[in-house]
């Protein structure tokens, strides 16, 4: 008899323990590397961003809409556009970092808005879109001192970019509701990353 208790114990501790869901968030981004991985993610209030690119023909002539684009250009502006565009109500963000030189911290500012194609503003900012199941957008912007970005790895003979980044942006139609962006990271190949 208590053979039998023991083993119906271990079925139901075995069957508990299999079907336990891990939640928390932090386990589901990217390894924090820096080894030009490709990689970026981020939690937006309490939700997961991992870059997926679109479907179909989304995205106009040049084909679907890359979940993850990044570019550094000649005057050193760096820009990273990252997104879920596959799933409805996919969030995406946008993070400008003008005249990247060295490895360090960066504090965001004030976001236009802009594409890092305009080169304003001339300092690091962010924006994000936060869509809803029926994917009508809000604006979020970075504002003067509302987090950090910190580049870890700045390698240019292996065109290698990494770093971390945790910010404050507050809605740019109603300033008074601000959204936490947390455990950001990524880790940039730019020869291959937009191919």
């Amino acid at each position: 008899m208590k053979t039998k208790l023991l083993k119906t114990t271990l079925l139901l501790f075995a069957l508990t323990f299999f079907n336990c869901e891990n939640n928390d968030p932090e386990d589901q981004l990217t390894p924090i590397t820096q080894t030009g991985a490709n990689t970026f993610s981020c939690i937006i209030n309490g939700e997961i961003l991992i870059p997926k690119d679109a479907r179909g023909n989304l995205g106009g002539p040049g084909g679907p809409r890359k979940g993850l684009s990044v570019y550094y250009f000649q005057n050193k502006n760096f820009e990273i556009d990252a997104g879920n565009f596959r799933d409805t109500g996919g969030d995406n963000i946008y993070i400008n970092i003008n005249n990247l030189n060295s490895i360090g911290t960066y504090n965001f500012g004030l976001s236009s808005s802009q594409p890092a194609s305009t080169f304003k503003p001339d300092y690091p900012h962010c924006w994000v879109g936060i869509s809803d199941k029926l994917d009508n957008e809000k604006r979020y912007l970075s504002d003067t001192n509302s987090g950090t970005i910190t580049i870890t790895r700045l390698d240019n003979d292996n065109k290698i970019i990494s770093g971390k980044f945790e910010l404050t942006v507050f809605n740019s139609n109603d300033s008074n509701e601000i959204i936490r962006i947390t455990e950001g990271r990524f880790d940039i190949n730019l020869n291959t990353v937009n191919k």
